[in-house]
């Protein structure tokens, strides 16, 4: 396998006068690994190393914490593993878990902190014969794509794949490719929590491979869909979009919600951001910590509408929004309640079934826009 990646970027070379070589860190433990994972990212940050060697001579930070987590809980012979033990991993179980992947960049030349979207594409496109070439060493049984500019370029530019993704109950997005269970998680430097980071990716694949106890093995030699009765179990045809009935959707993304949302919504109140589980809304003169949002609860099947304030900006702020709690919310069944612990602040919120008509949620945030914004304005 090295021979063949070596190879295959000895041609890659001739493209690209900087270049970043990346894939399986270490060949024997990766075909011995159960299951076989590749990690699929952007780019290099302005160096241009060898991966396959940098990442198990140096402990680089922080975006190997969140992907060397998930490598430790997935493979077989290491998981589960309490979330005590993953914060607190260690350099040397970091690099081993590492040790037993694949991760490979799209774009193998280095870039910057912040990527020109567009001009990333075009690399990707120019690229997209070697990239699959690339991917086709490994034979992987899962894949995670970490950000959604990855994720969206890795499906449509490369693997050109023709269906739509499918969601699980966490709102993370999963598709199938040549027999492989492909994840599109979070970029592993998203503004979360590094917890929920970590359980929204090991949840959705304990959910889409059926594996829901923790002493269950992850397996992919017959990756199977928790079924409804009468439904099919097997997985879908290679290359193939899952079949009709195969995932059981009994809610609604957060895009439908939002596409509602447009409708209703006034010109300043235009929803931002790129996260499958939450989108802000920032009103004018309002710092980026205060700000309404929509948030796919993980691991309950809940959406919650909420006016937050991160740390606090202004304790007058808190002490207004504090003024609404149980009010009812205009138009609705709903009451607005109070977190005062919220994780960086505090929170007035509501939180409705995701089996909910999407138009409604998107009027309950209108609503909760026109009841509170004009006070809280004149708070600051």
């Amino acid at each position: 396998m090295r021979e063949e990646e070596d190879a295959l970027f000895a041609e890659w070379r001739k493209r690209h006068q900087r270049f970043c070589p990346d894939g399986a860190l270490d060949e024997n433990r990766y075909l011995k690994s159960h299951p076989k994972i590749v990690f699929v990212l952007k780019e290099t940050n302005d160096w241009a190393k060898d991966l396959r060697r940098t990442l198990l001579e140096i402990d680089r930070k922080p975006t190997w914490d969140v992907v060397g987590r998930w490598a430790l809980d997935l493979h077989e012979d290491t998981r589960p593993v309490k979330w005590e033990a993953l914060a607190n991993m260690s350099a040397e179980t970091k690099r081993s878990a590492l040790a037993k992947t694949v991760v490979m960049n799209l774009k193998k030349s280095p870039g910057a902190g912040s990527t020109d979207e567009q001009k990333f594409r075009q690399v990707v496109r120019a690229d997209a014969d070697l990239i699959l070439r690339q991917y086709r060493l490994y034979k992987p049984c899962l894949v995670v794509c970490c950000g959604k500019l990855t994720a969206d370029c890795f499906r449509e530019d490369v693997v050109k794949y023709k269906g739509a993704p499918d969601f699980a109950a966490n709102a993370i997005a999963y598709w199938w490719l040549d027999g492989a269970l492909v994840i599109e998680s979070q970029h592993p430097k998203a503004r979360e929590r590094h917890r929920d980071l970590h359980f929204w990716v090991i949840d959705a694949v304990r959910e889409v491979w059926g594996t829901q106890s923790a002493e269950s093995a992850v397996s992919c030699d017959a990756v199977q869909l928790t079924p409804e009765p009468g439904r099919s179990r097997s997985a879908p045809a290679p290359g193939s979009t899952a079949p009709a009935g195969s995932a059981v959707r009994a809610w609604h993304p957060l895009d439908l919600v939002l596409e509602e949302y447009a409708k209703v919504r006034q010109p300043e109140f235009a929803a931002h951001g790129e996260n499958r589980a939450w989108r802000q809304i920032h009103p004018p003169r309002w710092s980026e910590e205060l700000h309404y949002e929509f948030w796919q609860v993980r691991g309950k099947n809940e959406l919650e509408i909420a006016l937050h304030n991160e740390r606090p900006v202004k304790s007058a702020v808190s002490a207004k929004m504090l003024e609404f709690e149980g009010r009812p919310l205009p138009g609705t069944n709903w009451h607005l309640k109070w977190d005062p612990e919220f994780s960086w602040g505090r929170s007035l919120y509501i939180r409705c079934p995701l089996a909910t008509d999407p138009g409604e949620m998107a009027r309950a945030m209108v609503a909760l826009i026109q009841l509170t914004h004009r006070e809280i304005d004149g708070a600051l």
